[in-house]
C-alpha cells in the first residue's frame, strides 16, 4: 500500500505545464500520451538520490517551486528584518552572534595605511614614504567629519554600517557634499537603513525596479536608488517623500550610492539578515531556556499545596484562596490544613541536569550556520587548549573574509572619494590622478588594519611569529599588521626610546667603550 501511495504521489506531482495544456486542447489523445510520458520520466528519475521522488526520506520535504533569487527573498524581507532585530534586542545568543562579529571584524575601526605603487608612479622609496604619511594624516582629518550627521567618526561609521548590514541584510551609504564651518573637506557620508530603500510611491516591483533599486534592462546594473525620507514605522507619522539618486556620477567616475549587500545568488537585488537561516532555531532555544528558568524558579519556592477530597490541587498563599480563584506560589508559603485534607509538594525536577548539554548542542548547530564555532559564540573555552585554538582559527577565517568584504564595499570607495577631493584641493600632489585610471589605482593602494586575531597562548604566538620572520616566510611589518599595529610607527618610537635610554644612562643597550691597546715601540718587536 505504501509503494502504491508513493507512486500515486509521484504521478500527481507532475502537473501539466502550458505546452501540455495547449497540446491537449488541440489534440487530446496526444496530450494524454505526453502527460503519461512525463509521469514515466518522473518515476525513473536520474542518478542522484537527492532528486528521487520515491524515497521516504523526502516524503515530508516540502519545497517551493524553482524561483529566481528576488522571488525567494523579497516577499519575506520585511518580516525577516523585524524578527532579526527583535531577537538581537532580546535574545542572548542572537546578540552574542552579532556583537562577536562586529567586535572581531571591525572592532575600533579599520585603520587606513597608505601603500601606493611607487615603482609604477616613478617615485623613490623615500618619496613614497613621505607621500603616504601625508595621505594618512589628511585622511585622519577627513575621518573626523565625514559623517553628515556629525556624530560619528569614520571608525564608528564602519561599525554601524557593518552591524546594520548584519541585522537588516543590507544598508546603503549616500555620498553627499556639505562643508560645515571650519572644515576643509566637504565630502560627506549618509547612512540609510534598509527599510527606507523602497519603490517610489510604493509602486509594485517590476523587472527593472525591485525594492527601491532601479536596474538597467540590458545589463542588470543598478542605475538609480529610490530612498524614502523616513522609515515606514517612523513614530511621528511624517509625510513620506522620495529622493531618486543616480547610482554613479559619471563625470567624476565615483559612486553616489554604496549598496552594502552580500549576494547569495546571481541577480539577487537585496540582502537577507545574517541570522535568517537560524531565526527559528534561536527563537525556539530562547523559549526553551525561558521555560527551564521558570521551572527552576518554581522549584526554588518552598510552597505547600493542599489536596482536597475532590482531588483538586493548587498553591495556597498563607492558607487563603481569594474569590477570583487565582493561586500563587512564593518562597516559604505554607497553607493551613482543614479537616479531611492532605498536603503534597510540587516537584518539577529542576534544574534539569541535561539542559546545558542540550543548549550546547543546539548552539553548535546555530554557530555552524553563521560561521561561529560554539566556543566563540558562547564565549566558553573549557574543553582544551587545542580545541580553543582551533575554534579561534576557524572563526578567524570567517572574520577575514567578512573584513575583506567590508574593505572592498565601503573603505576602498570612501578612500577614493577622499583622495579625489584632496587632490582636487591641492592638499595632496598626485600627477595624473584624474587622467589615468592606472595612476589613480596606484595612489589608492592601501592596507586596512583591524583588530588582531587574538591568541590563547601569547608566548607561543610570539615565538611562532619570530620564527616566521627569521625564516623569511613573513616580515615584521606583516606580523605587526596581524596584531593591529603599525610597524613604521613602532620602529620610530622604539628608536626614540632607545636613544633616550642611552642618553640618560638607563639603557641595557649601551655603546661599548673602545678597547685601548698598549703598543711597545721601544724595540723592533
Amino acid at each position: 500500500m505504501e509503494i502504491k501511495k508513493e507512486l500515486e504521489n509521484v504521478m500527481n506531482s507532475v502537473n501539466p505545464n502550458l505546452v501540455d495544456k495547449v497540446r491537449a486542447y488541440f489534440d487530446p489523445i496526444a496530450g494524454v500520451k505526453r502527460q503519461r510520458a512525463r509521469q514515466i520520466m518522473a518515476l525513473t528519475g536520474g542518478g542522484y538520490r537527492a532528486g528521487s521522488r520515491t524515497r521516504k526520506a523526502f516524503n515530508n520535504h516540502n519545497v517551493t517551486s524553482s524561483q529566481d533569487s528576488d522571488a525567494d527573498v523579497v516577499p519575506d524581507l520585511p518580516l525577516m528584518r523585524d524578527r532579526s532585530r527583535d531577537l538581537i534586542r532580546n535574545n542572548a545568543i542572537a546578540a552574542s552572534a552579532i556583537n562577536t562579529k562586529q567586535i572581531s571584524v571591525i572592532g575600533t575601526g579599520l585603520v587606513y595605511h597608505s601603500e601606493i605603487d611607487y615603482n609604477f608612479l616613478g617615485l623613490t622609496r623615500e618619496q613614497a614614504e613621505e607621500w603616504q604619511k601625508s595621505a594618512e594624516r589628511e585622511f585622519r582629518l577627513f575621518a573626523k567629519c565625514c559623517n553628515i550627521e556629525r556624530d560619528m567618526t569614520f571608525s564608528m561609521f564602519q561599525s554601524l554600517a557593518y552591524r546594520s548590514r548584519k541585522e537588516s541584510g543590507d544598508v546603503i551609504v549616500v555620498r553627499r557634499f556639505h562643508k560645515n564651518p571650519n572644515e576643509i573637506y566637504g565630502t560627506k557620508l549618509q547612512m540609510v537603513e534598509a527599510d527606507r530603500l523602497r519603490n517610489e510611491d510604493n509602486k509594485i516591483d517590476t523587472a527593472t525596479l525591485v525594492q527601491g533599486i532601479q536596474k538597467d534592462a540590458d545589463t542588470g546594473a543598478a542605475i538609480k536608488y529610490h530612498i524614502a525620507n523616513s522609515h515606514s514605522g517612523f513614530y511621528l507619522n511624517k509625510d513620506i517623500t522620495w529622493s531618486v539618486v543616480d547610482a554613479w556620477n559619471d563625470d567624476a567616475g565615483l559612486p553616489n550610492v554604496l549598496h552594502l549587500s552580500q549576494k547569495l545568488r546571481p541577480h539577487q537585488t537585496r540582502g537577507v539578515p545574517d541570522l535568517a537561516p537560524v531565526l527559528e532555531s534561536i527563537k525556539q532555544l530562547g523559549d526553551y531556556k525561558d521555560s527551564e528558568l521558570r521551572a527552576s524558579v518554581l522549584n526554588s519556592l518552598f510552597t505547600a499545596f493542599v489536596k482536597t477530597e475532590d482531588g483538586e490541587t493548587g498553591a495556597v498563599p498563607d492558607g487563603e484562596i481569594d474569590d477570583s480563584g487565582d493561586l500563587e506560589v512564593g518562597s516559604g508559603m505554607v497553607g493551613y490544613l482543614g479537616s479531611n485534607e492532605d498536603m503534597v509538594f510540587a516537584d518539577p525536577t529542576r534544574p534539569n541536569s541535561a539542559a546545558g548539554d542540550f543548549i550546547g548542542l543546539f548552539s553548535e548547530e546555530i554557530g555552524t550556520a553563521i560561521g561561529l564555532p560554539r566556543e566563540v559564540l558562547m564565549k566558553s573555552f573549557k574543553s582544551s587548549y587545542s580545541a580553543a585554538q582551533a575554534a579561534l582559527l576557524e572563526a578567524w577565517r570567517y572574520f577575514k573574509v567578512d573584513r575583506s568584504f567590508e574593505v572592498e564595499k565601503l573603505c576602498v570607495p570612501v578612500l577614493e572619494m577622499f583622495l579625489h577631493e584632496a587632490v582636487a584641493l591641492g592638499r595632496l600632489k598626485a600627477p595624473g590622478f584624474f587622467e589615468d585610471p592606472l595612476i589613480r589605482m596606484a595612489y589608492c593602494g592601501a592596507r586596512w588594519v583591524g583588530p588582531p586575531k587574538g591568541h590563547v597562548d601569547e608566548l607561543k604566538a610570539v615565538n611562532a611569529a619570530t620564527k616566521r620572520v627569521e625564516a623569511e616566510f613573513s616580515t615584521r611589518k606583516q606580523e605587526s599588521a596581524e596584531l593591529g599595529n603599525d610597524y613604521d610607527r613602532n620602529h620610530e618610537q622604539r628608536a626614540y626610546e632607545v636613544e633616550q635610554e642611552i642618553a640618560d644612562g638607563t639603557s641595557s643597550k649601551r655603546v661599548p667603550e673602545p678597547i685601548q691597546f698598549e703598543v711597545d715601540v721601544s724595540d723592533d718587536k
